[in-house]
């Protein structure tokens, strides 16, 4: 299943999923390239109640 992103660094790309990965409602910590995300991984989850294919940037987390 592909999932599109919507804001932070990678926005509007779209990420190949399993289905059992996104039917867990959880998200991905990914690695984004540039000096704004040195040690840091963006973390992207679908909105609770939304479309489960969107996911929506959350924030930086520690790689």
């Amino acid at each position: 299943m592909t999932v599109r992103l919507v804001g932070g660094p990678p926005d509007g790309e779209q990420w190949d999923e399993t289905e059992e990965e996104v039917a867990g409602g959880g998200g991905a910590y990914l690695i984004v390239a540039g000096p704004q995300a040195a040690g840091m991984r963006a973390h992207y989850a679908p909105v609770p109640g939304g479309d489960p294919a969107v996911w929506e940037w959350r924030g930086w987390v520690p790689d």
